[in-house]
């Protein structure tokens, strides 16, 4: 219910505020596009000009909002998986395990639920870096293996998919697919390398660089 509230009431005010947006700059009330609406509002989006097998673009070319839809699902598959799954271990090596597979699914068939899955591994990387913090547990390497490992894995995959994409004479951009979702990886996996060697140095200037952004916090999306 939070999340619902926290991401469909403000994505309903983007969605009037474009529409009326697109319609100044038409010089008239265009289309409002129903089917795109629905599927946007069904969290179905992503960007097609960047990644194949796309079901549809974010609402009339409000490009940013196709993350939200990522964020959704990920909310909604966190929830059954902490519900049914007790130990936080066993959650951990089987989001990391699916989340691999689906990258080797990935390189075969890159559609939109299986891109889903495979990014969840950097949101639950996440997940286990805010656990550990919640519970005050130790912030090391030997924490973050797993989650590192994982993404490692999944660069790896990525990359033969790269080859292979190369090797067929496509475009290597990093805006696009395949270099796209293979940098999304490798930075996710050097922001947890870059988060330990800044706590190995006791989060020098941490608060001074990172606590005024607390402040947008609770309307951060919004504002993107």
């Amino acid at each position: 219910l939070k999340r619902f509230t926290r991401l469909y009431l403000p994505l309903l005010c983007v969605f009037l505020i474009g529409y009326l947006l697109v319609s100044y700059a038409d010089g008239s009330f265009v289309s409002p596009n129903f089917s795109q609406l629905f599927c946007n509002l069904c969290k179905l989006q992503d960007w097609a000009k960047a990644k194949p097998n796309v079901i549809v673009d974010p609402y009339l070319g409000n490009d940013p909002l196709w993350s939200l839809a990522y964020e959704w699902w990920f909310y909604m598959l966190f929830y059954p998986i902490t519900v049914f799954i007790k130990n936080e271990t066993n959650r951990n090596r089987l989001v990391f395990t699916v989340s691999i597979v689906f990258a080797g699914i990935y390189v075969v068939q890159p559609l939109f639920p299986v891109r889903i899955v495979m990014y969840f591994a950097i949101w639950w990387a996440g997940v286990v870096m805010a656990e550990a913090y919640l519970k005050n547990e130790s912030f090391d390497f030997r924490a973050l293996l797993l989650p590192m490992a994982s993404l490692g894995t999944i660069i790896l995959v990525l990359t033969l998919d790269v080859y292979l994409a190369r090797q067929a004479g496509e475009r290597m951009t990093l805006g696009f697919h395949p270099l796209l979702e293979w940098r999304h990886f490798a930075f996710a996996l050097f922001a947890m390398v870059f988060a330990l060697i800044w706590r190995a140095r006791q989060w020098v200037l941490f608060d001074t660089l990172i606590k005024p952004f607390a402040l947008f916090a609770p309307i951060s999306y919004t504002i993107y």
